[in-house]
């Protein structure tokens, strides 16, 4: 109903600065967190359900976290971030262009690129990501997590909400000549840009 009522959040270079807006509201609330809020030390907001909290991820990821395994090298996570920050930016641009302008293709994009953009910023600068947003038990995450699952569920959205998009299985041989026509047309695209 919200995507029939509201057609884009932005036009062109507005959104990319909404998005880098995001990732700047991330970042300033993590350096507040970090000033004001001890090390490892949780205020609670809701008591029981939910705490400002100052807790440092050094995986640089929740997913990653959850392996409880150390980042030795941070080259290939920070270069495959900035290769997805420059797809999540080429991929909105081609997808409006060749499909639709919609309102869930303008929000995947700001949750994408603003995500990764704070990720990108925070782990040179950092070493490690500052969590803040405390679930007991449960999770610490800070909005970079949530841009990132705001956009990724957007992308769902926007696949059922889009008429012109297929979701029929035509079988592997065609699936497949789809998928190299689709790439084709995204890299001439993208030298075009």
């Amino acid at each position: 109903a919200l995507g029939g009522k509201i057609k884009q959040v932005a036009r062109g270079w507005w959104l990319l600065a909404l998005a880098l807006g995001l990732m700047l509201l991330d970042q300033i609330v993590k350096l507040l967190v970090a000033t004001f809020i001890p090390f490892r030390t949780a205020v609670p907001l809701i008591n029981g359900w939910l705490n400002l909290a100052h807790n440092c991820n050094f995986q640089g990821s929740w997913l990653l976290s959850q392996f409880d395994r150390p980042v030795e090298n941070l080259i290939p996570l920070g270069l495959m971030a900035f290769l997805l920050l420059l797809l999540s930016w080429f991929g909105y641009r081609y997808y409006v262009t060749h499909h639709r302008a919609s309102l869930w293709a303008d929000v995947a994009f700001l949750g994408l690129f603003a995500g990764l953009a704070s990720w990108l910023v925070e782990m040179p600068l950092r070493g490690h990501i500052v969590d803040f947003i405390c679930l007991p038990n449960v999770v610490t995450a800070d909005l970079k997590d949530i841009y990132l699952t705001i956009g990724i569920a957007a992308i769902f959205v926007e696949t059922l909400d889009n008429p012109g998009l297929s979701r029929t299985w035509q079988g592997w041989t065609q699936e497949k000549e789809n998928f190299r026509q689709l790439w084709r047309s995204f890299i001439t695209f993208t030298r075009q840009e």
